[in-house]
């Protein structure tokens, strides 16, 4: 009996477990975009979905917000847990927010974190510079740096972008007769804001597209003086509100995902039966193990 108990166990939580999963409660999938999410305009760019560890996926969805269908995605050599999209050229009507499902066991996820693919090139570039007093080769850590971006074009909001890392940081655009400007202060800085930084401009009608990069700034952080290396995690740099894009809920995937099936209620009758034979079975081992318990001595 004590070694069919924990088999039984295993059996119901593995049942339960595959009932559960295919009740819609799969995992989320991962989605990327290759190279980068910010993309040049006329260049390709590849949208993956990465099903997560373990799962057996069978096939992968990826669209767009506003699209009427989700797409299939294209096969090709990749890893069997991953599904890619291919954009050979990146255009305006391309850009947005993208979501992707897999499917497993005939039912599919719930719908991925969004993307935003954003679309660069679509204006002039705007002019990205360190202003007066902040001009050093390289700034001592724990000082502040002011990074000014500039453009001939009114643009409503001006970004500032770290390459190595992806973050960004988007400002109200200042504007001051035909030019707008808008100055990022780095304060504190330590070695982890080194890098390159580029600063590009956007409407706010038209928030995922960008101008061409500005040229970029190169920014170097020397260690203070009789302090040792900053060991301090990378922060990112933070995304205002102004121009956060708010992921939205594919309705119909949601709830299809989430209806249990007529082969589904089976399964799930099948795994509540067998926990209560687990039940029954343990109530039975508790009280054999207590009829052959010795009595205590001096009984009669």
């Amino acid at each position: 009996m004590a070694e069919v108990l924990p088999t039984l166990l295993c059996l119901g939580w593995c049942l339960g477990w595959s009932v559960w999963a295919q009740m819609g409660n799969l995992l989320l999938p991962t989605l990327m975009a290759l190279p980068g999410r910010f993309v040049l305009n006329m260049t390709p760019v590849t949208i993956q979905c990465q099903a997560p560890l373990g799962a057996e996926a069978t096939a992968f969805r990826i669209y767009r917000d506003g699209s009427s269908e989700p797409r299939d995605t294209e096969q090709g050599p990749q890893p069997e847990d991953t599904g890619s999209l291919q954009i050979t050229v990146m255009t305006a009507d391309r850009a947005g927010q993208y979501h992707c499902q897999y499917e497993q066991h005939g039912h599919w996820s719930l719908p991925s974190v969004p993307l935003n693919l954003v679309m660069t090139g679509a204006y002039g570039q705007p002019t990205l510079s360190r202003t007066a007093g902040s001009e050093e080769a390289a700034v001592t850590a724990g000082a502040a740096v002011r990074l000014q971006c500039v453009s001939t074009i009114r643009f409503d909001v001006l970004v500032l972008s770290k390459e190595e890392d992806s973050t960004i940081r988007s400002q109200k655009a200042g504007h001051q007769g035909k030019v707008c400007q808008s100055v990022f202060s780095l304060d504190n800085i330590t070695s982890t804001q080194a890098g390159t930084y580029r600063c590009y401009g956007h409407f706010h009608t038209d928030p995922l597209l960008w101008s061409s990069p500005s040229d970029p700034l190169q920014l170097q952080v020397r260690e203070a003086p009789g302090k040792p290396e900053s060991n301090d995690p990378r922060t990112p740099l933070a995304i205002p509100t102004a121009t956060t894009w708010l992921p939205s809920q594919v309705e119909k995937g949601e709830s299809a995902a989430w209806a249990p099936s007529a082969e589904n209620r089976v399964r799930l009758g099948l795994a509540g039966l067998v926990l209560l034979v687990l039940g029954v079975l343990l109530v039975e081992a508790w009280c054999s193990q207590h009829r052959i318990c010795p009595a205590p001595r001096g009984a009669p």
